[in-house]
């Protein structure tokens, strides 16, 4: 259903949720009653044919809120639950599954300072000068006066925004890569070779975890499956972490020119709405597999 109180982009996307909230009831149902399906499933995700599962759900059109590392609480990551058999199976014997609905888009949208406050719950250590860079880069309205401080008077060197001919981290009220590079590129290579440091971090938050505080809400696998059953993949996210692990400077390497968009290597770290937006792709998890 329409709505005409929403911009054609959010109604685009509250479209694609809903759509994907209906391909998970399906699968829950499927894996739930065919044994074949079951079995094939259950193979992808332990490497061994366990049967129907004893219990199969849905939770993402619920949009659960589960308790959060910060206090308070914080949606879950987790889209389906199946659960076996916990005598027989004492390894794994369920699968909590973030569903993808397609080969790209996003993952996370969460605000800079609560996303390295999640990481910081966790035992990361955030640098002062690492949470001010990430600020600016992502900027928007509650950062503008650090903007302006930063920038002195100088000018915006980021690509010019199509519509206004401005520079787009001066329209979008942030610092680019391009300006951070020719301004504080000391700064701005730290904060490169932070996230570079905390990878496996950044990636478990993005995939798996996001703020919440218990390990029943983490997601333990991605299952790439469209509406026509497309590309019907199932990647372990333990697996996932465990390559991206094995690339110590993917970030330092991939964004020496970096504009408004750092490339992960699970996917990439854009700006929406003055907020973290991390994008999950499916071509990039497939090649570092």
């Amino acid at each position: 259903m329409t709505d005409s109180t929403l911009t054609p982009r959010a109604q685009a996307w509250k479209d694609a949720k809903f759509r994907g909230h209906a391909i998970e009831n399906f699968l829950c149902t499927f894996i739930a009653i065919d044994v074949d399906g079951a079995n094939e499933f259950s193979e992808q995700c332990f490497g061994q044919q366990r049967g129907l599962p004893e219990t199969a759900s849905a939770g993402g059109a619920r949009a659960e809120w589960v308790p959060s590392v910060l206090g308070g609480l914080s949606p879950s990551k987790v889209d389906m639950v199946f659960e076996w058999d916990k005598v027989r199976y004492r390894i794994d014997p369920s699968a909590r599954v973030s569903h993808k609905s397609s080969l790209e888009s996003q993952a996370y949208l969460i605000e800079p300072d609560r996303f390295l406050d999640g990481l910081a719950a966790r035992g990361v250590t955030v640098p002062i000068d690492v949470r001010e860079s990430l600020r600016l880069f992502i900027g928007g309205e509650d950062h503008d006066l650090s903007v302006t401080r930063f920038i002195a008077g100088r000018p915006f060197l980021g690509d010019l925004h199509r519509r206004t001919g401005l520079p787009i981290d001066k329209y979008q009220k942030r610092i680019s890569g391009k300006t951070f590079r020719k301004y504080a590129s000391t700064r701005w290579n730290s904060m490169l070779d932070w996230m570079d440091d905390v990878r496996c971090e950044i990636a478990r938050s993005v995939l798996s975890t996001g703020l919440s505080s218990n390990e029943e809400d983490h997601a333990t696998h991605l299952w790439y499956f469209d509406k026509d059953g497309e590309p019907d993949v199932i990647f372990r996210i333990s697996e996932v972490i465990e390559r991206i692990d094995a690339i110590p400077t993917y970030v330092i390497d991939n964004n020496t020119d970096a504009g408004t968009t750092l490339e992960l290597p699970f996917g990439k770290l854009q700006m929406h709405q003055s907020r973290m937006q991390f994008r999950h792709d499916f071509r990039k998890i497939s090649q570092i597999l």
